[in-house]
């Protein structure tokens, strides 16, 4: 039996290992992913799905369930087939997602805890934390302050616009003023939520503000630098997570996985070889 000497090994030429180890290479990168684009788009009642949202059930890309397609904090919930809207989960509250707009990249909101209620009691205040860096408010929004279960307070201030909450007593909703100091302590609860600044319904919050809290408010995503990269290359872009957190992995290419983009990384890969002829 003739087996193969280190010389004979040393006289492949260079181009054919080469060319060996590339196959090899990208062979374990296809396996590692099991799916190498995102998940097309589906339905959430009246919601379309797609990139950078994801459905927390179908956007697993690889066989180790830590890593998906889209931005983080952008997975979710169809509960059934009969949810008219996909729940985001935030770390404060749950929200419907009644509007997704791809071309202005906004997305409406609309708390669950008030959402179809006629007289809706807010239960959380609505904060920004590092989970939520790639959301922003947008100039269609403003603020709501809503006091419930207040005493008798200080008197009130000259052009400050409070409105007492007509099925909710001694509790008030204040459009963008800022609180005097004062009010805080005279009530046991202070709540401040986002709403949309072009309602209708504004000029008569003391009635209406049910209506005003269950059209929501609005939020803009953009990317961070290193999918903006990608996106701009026509990619897609997945993220992995592990003990440390959750980082960009990558950019999903129409052809196959690559590295922060889908720029010429094929054609480097083949002049490399080439050169090695």
């Amino acid at each position: 039996m003739s087996s193969s000497s280190p010389m004979a090994l040393l006289s492949i030429p260079i181009s054919t290992t080469l060319i060996i180890f590339f196959f090899f290479f990208t062979s374990s990168i296809t396996h590692a992913v099991s799916n190498q684009t995102c998940p097309p788009p589906s339905k959430c009642g009246d919601i379309s799905i797609r990139y950078p949202f994801w459905l927390n059930s179908s956007t697993t890309i690889t066989t180790t369930n830590t890593s998906y397609c889209g931005y983080p904090g952008f997975g979710l919930t169809c509960k059934s087939s009969n949810e008219k809207y996909p729940i985001l989960h935030l770390p404060n509250d749950d929200y419907f997602i009644t509007a997704i707009d791809y071309e202005a990249l906004t997305v409406t909101l609309v708390d669950i805890d008030v959402y179809n209620r006629t007289c809706p009691r807010p239960r959380h205040n609505f904060t920004f934390d590092h989970s939520l860096n790639f959301f922003h408010y947008t100039p269609s929004d403003l603020n709501l302050t809503f006091l419930f279960n207040c005493d008798t307070g200080p008197s009130i201030p000259i052009g400050f616009k409070h409105n007492p909450l007509s099925c909710l007593p001694n509790s008030y909703v204040i459009a963008d003023d800022l609180l005097e100091t004062d009010w805080y302590s005279f009530c046991k609860e202070a709540l401040m939520l986002p709403a949309l600044n072009d309602s209708g319904y504004l000029s008569d919050l003391q009635n209406n503000f049910g209506h005003v809290l269950n059209l929501g408010f609005e939020l803009n995503w953009v990317s961070d630098r290193n999918c903006g990269a990608c996106e701009k290359s026509d990619g897609s872009c997945f993220y992995d997570k592990n003990n440390q957190g959750i980082k960009f992995a990558g950019c999903l290419c129409r052809d196959d996985l690559q590295g922060h983009n889908c720029r010429g990384r094929k054609n480097t890969i083949t002049r490399k070889i080439v050169i090695g002829q």
